[in-house]
């Protein structure tokens, strides 16, 4: 469950997650605006980086061991916004140092519950 707001150019989808079995939760936002989206998160980890399609970005990736930079490069971004929802789909790589660490993807559907 999370919340949806939306503006002139865009829309942030925020939620939290508590897991008390599996230690301590954290909490998250996602913001589409025009051709960029934003990714917060805090709990035991922190970062904050804002990806644009094609271009590599970077951010501090906070833990309790110490931070790490970390680099974005994003190959795809689709969202919308409409009175059905929200929809954002995101493909991205994740590198520290020159190396690939990961490749992943990220869709988020909303939709208003009655």
């Amino acid at each position: 469950t999370g919340t949806l707001l939306s503006f002139d150019h865009g829309f942030t989808f925020s939620f939290s997650h508590n897991d008390d079995e599996n230690g301590p939760g954290y909490k998250m936002s996602v913001t589409a605006d025009n051709d960029s989206v934003t990714i917060k998160h805090s709990g035991q980890s922190r970062y904050t980086v804002t990806v644009r399609e094609g271009t590599r970005s970077e951010c501090s990736y906070e833990t309790s061991y110490g931070d790490l930079l970390l680099g974005f490069t994003a190959k795809k971004i689709e969202a919308y916004n409409d009175e059905r929802g929200a929809y954002i789909s995101l493909s991205y790589d994740i590198d520290s140092g020159g190396s690939l660490l990961s490749k992943n993807e990220m869709t988020i559907k909303t939709r208003e519950i009655i």
